[in-house]
């Protein structure tokens, strides 16, 4: 089964200096997804595979494409879609297809439960601040929303997606991108227009469309979760504070050094030279 991780280093401007531990969670999720699941292509631009190259680590991916992230186009404000390059990629696959977060490992073999379903995500999220109402979240001039939607349903959490079949992945990609193009106001609100455009949409045109929804998760702060981890809430506090960086990435290193000895070599060399 094939699955997708995409980085693309506009939204960071000139500014861009990933973290050591950022790069060890991404090679902990391609190479977790290789061992249990399948394939993995990463959607990346010159700039971060130049970075893999010289410290050794594309053979992470199956394949690595350049090409798309190339063409990501001028109309969007990459500042506030900053994981907007994930619904291009998405496009350009065919199902089915997973997309998977770079920060989000997969510890054991879910193709058989993918089998079974037309859309699984990681789980559902609660209507909270950032899920701004219809009538303050910023659009483009000219932009309408989709009809039928019900602005009540609880958005998908997307750090894990797999869509079974086209139809409703290139409606979800278009409608997406569509809610993205010339939406560049400057406005104080926050991740609500990139988490409208991934996670809200999703869920509000798979009801329209009859398309059931599987989470794999009920509640994410569960510790009976075997299947997933993802370091959404670790790595902000990671940021912040030396020695959780430091536990963190002595915890990946350690997974990594099980699974795949070279790869831990890789990284625990570029680690010594930052």
């Amino acid at each position: 089964m094939k699955a997708i991780h995409i980085l693309s280093t506009l939204p960071s401007g000139e500014g861009f200096h990933p973290a050591f531990f950022e790069v060890a969670a991404m090679a902990l999720s391609a190479v977790l997804w290789k061992k249990y699941n399948g394939e993995i292509c990463l959607y990346t631009d010159d700039r971060f595979y130049n970075y893999l190259n010289e410290n050794g680590l594309v053979n992470l991916w199956d394949s690595i494409d350049l090409t798309l992230c190339r063409a990501l186009p001028k109309t969007i404000d990459w500042s506030i879609f900053w994981a907007g390059a994930k619904l291009f990629a998405l496009r350009n696959e065919s199902a089915p297809i997973v997309l998977l977060d770079t920060d989000l490992f997969v510890w054991r073999d879910i193709r058989e439960l993918c089998c079974n379903h037309q859309l699984i995500t990681l789980h559902r999220e609660d209507l909270f601040d950032c899920y701004l109402p219809k009538n303050k979240l910023p659009i483009a001039d000219e932009y309408t929303y989709p009809d039928g939607l019900d602005w009540s349903i609880r958005p998908c959490n997307t750090a894990f997606a797999y869509f079974a079949g086209d139809e409703f992945k290139n409606l979800y990609v278009r409608e997406s991108i569509r809610f993205m193009i010339g939406n560049t106001l400057k406005a104080n609100d926050g991740n609500a227009r990139m988490v409208f455009a991934e996670q809200r949409l999703l869920a509000m045109l798979a009801h329209r469309e009859g398309v059931d929804i599987e989470t794999i998760i009920g509640d994410p702060f569960s510790t009976n979760n075997k299947v997933f981890t993802h370091l959404w809430g670790a790595k902000s506090f990671a940021r912040r504070n030396s020695i959780q960086r430091n536990r963190l990435e002595e915890a990946i290193l350690k997974k990594i050094g099980i699974l795949s000895p070279q790869v831990f070599k890789q990284l625990s060399e570029l680690r010594l030279r930052l």
